[in-house]
């Protein structure tokens, strides 16, 4: 199949999640997921963050890895950097897109020739939902005869923020490129947790099922459905809860001397939230280890 030479499930996901990010930081899918049509510097940068936050993790177990500069630090800091420059050119080559669009007075998506518009219907029902991503990201992947966005196709982040000219293209590449490097290897996780908490829970799995099949009929998985759909958004909340996909949030620097617990804190200490604690704590969630959508 389409999808089959791209690997294991987890390297499909995080293929679907960065096609995802594009599409709504670029207003193009890149069809990563389809093994027939990926491009070969696509297929890099997905595989290069996934070996940057499999770094990143093993770095956040063993601090003395970045106190000594190891090896796997290093590592980690050339392929956060090699992501990093890729996500920021591919940026800045959107936005140059965008300022031209604007020059001739044309609104909308800035995608280039080849670009993908993903609000083109999705096609015949598939009968399943899990086909229906499928099917989705194959239909997604057909790119337009002339490259030119379809007029009801929303704007990107990147002709939005053009638009509003509050911000330089390099701030643009440096904001955008932080976001779909983090954003496609997180958003990844929290759908192979998904499948696997479901998975590992039958009841739970056919609840789910009676839910998409009663609402969609059959179909495919659109945004109007969601608000019909709220064991899907409990099922999704319950696994971030039970695995998020990092243990921290990103770190802060406080601005003034504050007390917590109890404990004096000094201006300038960086800080961040234990996301794995507080959602384990019976105090706060009853019944914390187990799946309660």
């Amino acid at each position: 199949g389409r999808h089959e030479g791209c690997g294991g499930f987890d390297v499909f996901v995080s293929r679907t999640a960065f096609d995802m990010f594009c599409g709504i930081m670029f207003g193009e899918n890149p069809g990563t997921a389809d093994a027939e049509s990926a491009d070969e510097g696509d297929v890099f940068f997905v595989k290069n963050t996934q070996a940057a936050f499999g770094l990143a993790g093993a770095i956040m177990l063993n601090p003395l890895e970045k106190m000594f500069g190891s090896k796997t630090y290093d590592e980690f800091v050339d392929s956060m950097d090699t992501s990093m420059d890729f996500a920021k050119e591919r940026t800045l080559q959107f936005v140059k897109l965008a300022e031209e669009q604007q020059r001739r007075g044309q609104g909308g998506n800035m995608a280039p020739a080849g670009a993908i518009d993903a609000t083109e219907p999705l096609g015949a029902a598939s009968g399943c939902p899990i086909q229906g991503v499928r099917a989705a990201a194959a239909t997604l992947g057909e790119r337009l005869a002339d490259g030119t966005p379809s007029a009801a196709s929303p704007p990107s982040c990147i002709s939005r923020l053009v638009a509003r000219g509050e911000m330089s293209p390099d701030d643009m590449a440096e904001s955008i490129g932080a976001l779909l490097l983090a954003g496609v290897d997180t958003t990844a996780y929290v759908l192979q947790w998904l499948y696997l908490n479901l998975a590992s829970r039958p009841a739970a799995q056919t609840a789910l099922a009676e839910e998409l099949h009663a609402v969609l009929a059959g179909g495919d998985l659109t945004e109007d459905a969601l608000d019909r759909l709220p064991y899907l958004r409990a099922c999704i909340r319950e696994s971030h809860r039970l695995t998020p996909p990092g243990p921290i949030t990103g770190v802060r620097r406080l601005t003034r001397d504050v007390e917590m617990g109890g404990y004096p804190v000094p201006k300038g200490q960086r800080l961040s939230l234990n996301i794995i604690a507080f959602p384990m704590d019976p105090r706060f969630v009853k019944d914390p280890e187990e799946f309660r959508p």
